[in-house]
Parts: C-alpha cells; sequence; structure tokens
C-alpha cells in the first residue's frame, strides 16, 4: 500500500491556465523551467496513481482569494471518494473564517490545507493562530506549506522559525508542516520544528534536501511522524518512493512512512470517541468530538464533564432573558444557521455585557449618523 498524502489538482478548464502560472512564477525565481508529470487534473491523478501504484492520493486545495472561497471547496467536495481525499480550504483574510471551519466539519472533511506563501499571511500573525486554534478544537487537519515557494519571492511567511512560534499557542498534533517542516530552510528545521509534535511529509524534497540532513531529520523526529508525500504534479510518487528506499529503512520504518501514519490520521477521522445514543441525541457529532477532546484535556471523565456542562447550561437556562428588539429579531432569524444567531448573540453579551447595552450603542450610532447626513444637507 502507497498513500500520498500531498497532490494538487484543478478543475479542467482551470488546470492549463494553473500549470502555465506556476511555471511561470518558477521560471521568474529561479530561471529554471519546472515540469509537470501529471495534467493536474482529476482524471491525470488516477493515471498518474495507478502507474506509480498508489492507493490513495490525498488533495490538498488552496484559497487564494479570500473573496471567493467557496468555488475551491465545491469542488474539493465533489471530487472526494475513498480514493482520492480531498481537505478543504480557507483564507485568513476571508469573512466569517470560524463559520467556514465549523461547516468544513460538518461536511465530514478531514482538515484544511494552509499555503502562507500564496495567501500572504504570517503563520505566527494572530489570524493564522486563531484558525490553527480552531482547527484543533474541531478535530481538523491543518497541512500547511512550509518553508520557501520555488514560484514565490521572499519574505517566508512560514519558516521554522515562525511555525515554532505558532506552536506554542497549540498542541500541534494535528498539524502537517510539508516540505520536510520547510523547503530549504532544513537547518532551521533541525533547530525549532525536529522533536514537536508536528507531522513532516516528504513532498518535493528528493533533489534538494541533503541526505545526511534527511535521515538525520527523520530518526531526530520520528519516523512515526514522517507521511508520504509527492508533491503531484510536480513530482512522481515513483521518484519520492524510490528515494525513501535509498536509506534503507527497515521494512518497519517504510510502512510507516508510506501508509500506516497516513492510514492512522484518515482512520481516526472524526472517531476522537465513540457517544452514548443519549449524547449522540444531545450534541451535535461535531460539538461532541469538541467536547471530548476537552474533557480529556482537562483530565476528566465524558460523563463528569457532561454532567458539569448541562448544569451549567440549565443555570444559563435559569437566568432572566434578554429582550431583543424585533430589529435584532429579524437579524437573527434571517442566518442561515440557527447556531450561528446564537454565536453572535454571545460574542455581542460578551462584548456590551448585555443585548440592551448593544443597541444602546447601536442606537447612538445611528442617530449620529442621521445628525451628520442632516448637518451635510443644511450646508448644502
Amino acid at each position: 500500500m502507497l498513500i500520498d498524502f500531498h497532490t494538487h489538482i484543478f478543475p479542467n478548464y482551470i488546470a492549463p491556465h494553473a500549470i502555465d502560472s506556476l511555471k511561470a512564477g518558477v521560471k521568474r525565481c529561479e530561471g529554471t523551467d519546472a515540469k509537470n508529470y501529471t495534467d493536474a487534473t482529476y482524471s491525470g491523478l488516477l493515471r498518474s496513481m495507478e502507474e506509480n501504484d498508489v492507493t490513495k492520493s490525498v488533495v490538498l486545495p488552496i484559497v487564494t482569494n479570500p473573496q471567493k472561497p467557496d468555488s475551491i471547496n465545491n469542488f474539493a467536495r465533489v471530487i472526494r471518494n475513498d480514493k482520492v481525499i480531498s481537505l478543504a480550504s480557507v483564507h485568513p483574510m476571508q469573512d466569517n473564517v470560524f463559520w467556514a471551519l465549523e461547516k468544513i466539519k460538518e461536511e465530514g472533511f478531514l482538515g484544511i490545507k494552509m499555503h502562507p506563501e500564496f495567501q500572504q499571511c504570517f503563520i505566527d500573525s494572530e489570524k493564522s493562530i486563531r484558525i490553527l486554534q480552531e482547527c484543533e478544537s474541531l478535530g481538523l487537519m491543518v497541512v500547511l506549506h512550509a518553508g520557501e515557494d520555488i514560484g514565490i519571492e521572499p519574505p517566508v511567511h512560514c519558516t521554522p522559525k515562525r511555525l515554532y512560534n505558532a506552536l506554542q499557542y497549540v498542541d500541534g498534533n494535528n498539524i502537517v508542516a510539508a516540505h520536510m517542516g520547510g523547503w530549504r530552510m532544513w537547518d532551521e528545521v533541525e533547530k525549532y520544528l525536529v522533536g514537536t509534535p508536528i507531522y513532516l511529509d516528504t513532498a518535493f524534497v528528493c533533489d534538494y534536501i541533503d541526505r545526511e540532513q534527511f535521515l538525520r531529520i527523520v530518526n531526530n523526529h520520528g519516523c512515526d511522524k514522517i507521511l508520504f508525500g509527492s508533491d503531484s504534479p510536480w513530482e512522481e510518487p515513483k521518484r519520492t518512493l524510490e528515494f525513501i528506499k535509498s536509506f534503507d529503512f527497515s521494512d518497519d520504518v517504510l510502512d510507516k512512512i508510506t501508509y500506516k501514519n497516513a492510514l492512522s490520521i484518515l482512520n481516526n477521522n472524526g472517531q476522537d470517541r465513540n457517544l452514548s445514543k443519549s449524547t449522540e441525541r444531545l450534541l451535535t457529532r461535531e460539538e461532541g468530538t469538541a467536547m471530548c477532546r476537552y474533557a480529556k484535556q482537562k483530565g476528566k471523565e465524558f460523563r463528569e464533564y457532561m454532567e458539569m456542562r448541562m448544569a451549567r447550561e440549565k443555570e444559563e437556562a435559569e437566568k432572566p432573558a434578554q429582550k431583543l428588539s424585533p430589529s435584532t429579531q429579524a437579524l437573527l432569524a434571517d442566518m442561515d444557521r440557527p447556531y450561528m444567531g446564537k454565536i453572535i448573540l454571545q460574542r455581542l453579551i460578551e462584548q456590551y455585557g448585555s443585548m440592551e447595552n448593544w443597541e444602546k450603542v447601536l442606537r447612538e450610532k445611528q442617530e449620529k449618523a442621521k445628525a451628520k447626513k442632516a448637518a451635510q444637507k443644511k450646508d448644502e
């Protein structure tokens, strides 16, 4: 079995332009001609998998335009199956990014791909760290492009040092740093990332990394945390496999790198704990998963945690209800999903102390705007 944890494809009508654009970037930055081994389409990936004896491929889409995240995830939703497992993606600058992550979890995606170079956002920025924290809470994997990008000029937005900074705010067990932790920045990888809880993948390193350094990183980081990845269409899986096999790893180590570690991630997706029927009725699946993880982290048995949570909810329910104006009720009624309204209410109450205070501030702003408009009209 061979699982390729790092591949890229595009819709048929976009693929030729995407390949040409990416090649132009390499030519501009490196002065060399990049070679693609597939046409970067779904059918091209399937042909490559058959030719290279790849059992499963993980596709890593990237949202590059924060205004248009849906088209990328719609394509990911359509192509995924048991053989081709597509992640979703979000952009740190897009609106409602946390709601988008909840939707991604609801739809059963394994996780997301972030590309700090294409997205022009540092991995240790507040926006990126909050996404990492939310993904950890939801149980979503995060695959990161790490290190330089061969077709993008500096600055590098996900250096090993910056990723190390971000890891001070999350556990990191759900993070995959592609390209062995930082493409062409492997000295920093050894300094900052080796020994941390994150996974590393082998994508697009064969012709660039020093052999002794690759072996050192695998041994010191641990073969349990290395994932086979080719970066198709830019590298053939058989080329990556030949490179890994050239190190005379034991069969056990080879099996872990080429499929067992990936299989463990895929099999455990969304299955942190089995919930009782009554708990399933009480909770949505994704909320239950997050609660199980939280309870485990706090060292409490799940039942004990649920009793505590239910007691808290009962206490909240007995408090006097916040009275909402008709305009606020209409606003919440227009929400696509009911829980969005709850989130808005919670955040507004946290910020203003009560809905009455928020509505008071809103009215004051409206009155000021009216007065300003009236004054402008009078001047005219």
